[in-house]
C-alpha cells in the first residue's frame, strides 16, 4: 500500500540578508514513524498549489502571529513570525480546507487555525492572564502539565485517554474560539489545549508540542491517527 504523503510547513529565518526555510526534523520523524511520507513545504505559491497532490497537512510550531491578523494592536512582548509565513500558511490552510484534506495543527499552527476561523489569541498569558500556570519555562525547554480531554472527542478517540502529561512551550493561546471550532482539551488553568472542527473529515489543533515527546504513547497514537486519516 502506498504511504500517504503529508505536507509539513517550514518556518522562515533571515540571516545576513538571506532568507532560509527550516524545520525541526522531529516533525518529519513523527510522520515517518506513524507510517507517512513527509514533504516539507517552504513558504511559496507553489506549495499552496501542491496541496491538491498531498494526502494531509501538518501545520508546525513557530513564533507569534502579529495581532493585526485578529484585529488587535500589540499589547505585550512579542517574538513575531514573519508576515510572509502567516500569509502563506493562511492561503495553504484555506486551500487544504476547501479540498477537505486532513489537517493536524500544532502550537503556532493551532493558533493560526483559530485566527483563520475568526478567533482571537491571548498575546501573552503572563501579562494578560496572570492567573495562568507556566506554559513556557525561562529556558529553551518545554514545561510539563496535565491536559484534560473531552470524552467522545476526536482527540480522545485517537489517544484513548482523557488525561495525560504534555510538553508545553508557548506564551500565547486561543482566547475567543473561531467560528465552528469546538474546544476538546484544556490545561488545569483553563487554557485551551485542543480544538476540532465538527462535520469535517479530520481537523485537529493541539496547543502542546507532541513532536517533543516522540517516545510517548499518546504522541504515537496522535500521529498514527492523523496519518491513518490521510489514507482514506
Amino acid at each position: 500500500m502506498t504511504k500517504p504523503l503529508i505536507g509539513v510547513t517550514a518556518d522562515i529565518e533571515y540571516r545576513n540578508d538571506r532568507e532560509y526555510s527550516y524545520l525541526q526534523t522531529r516533525y518529519c520523524r513523527a510522520v515517518v514513524e506513524a507510517g507517512g511520507v513527509p514533504l516539507v513545504l517552504p513558504p511559496c505559491d507553489s506549495s499552496v498549489q501542491a496541496i491538491g497532490q498531498l494526502d494531509g497537512l501538518l501545520m508546525t510550531g513557530g513564533e507569534d502571529i502579529h495581532p493585526r491578523y485578529f484585529g488587535e494592536e500589540p499589547c505585550a512582548p512579542l517574538e513575531l513570525s514573519p508576515d510572509r509565513r502567516t500569509d502563506f500558511e493562511t492561503a495553504l490552510l484555506n486551500e487544504a480546507i476547501r479540498l477537505k484534506k486532513p489537517i493536524l495543527a500544532i502550537c503556532h499552527g493551532m493558533q493560526l487555525l483559530n485566527v483563520v476561523f475568526g478567533g482571537t489569541l491571548w498575546q501573552d498569558l503572563a501579562t494578560q492572564r496572570p492567573q495562568s500556570m507556566p506554559h513556557r519555562s525561562s529556558l529553551d525547554v518545554p514545561c510539563s502539565h496535565t491536559i484534560a480531554v473531552s470524552k467522545g472527542s476526536l482527540l480522545e478517540k485517537m489517544i484513548g485517554v482523557t488525561e495525560f502529561e504534555s510538553a508545553s512551550y508557548h506564551h500565547q493561546a486561543v482566547k475567543d474560539v473561531g467560528k465552528g471550532l469546538v474546544v476538546t482539551a484544556q490545561a488545569p488553568d483553563g487554557v485551551i489545549e485542543a480544538v476540532e472542527l465538527t462535520g469535517y473529515p479530520f481537523l485537529l489543533g493541539v496547543q502542546w508540542h507532541p513532536e517533543k515527546t516522540l517516545e510517548s504513547e499518546v504522541t504515537r497514537r496522535l500521529f498514527r491517527g492523523f496519518v491513518e486519516s490521510c489514507k482514506r
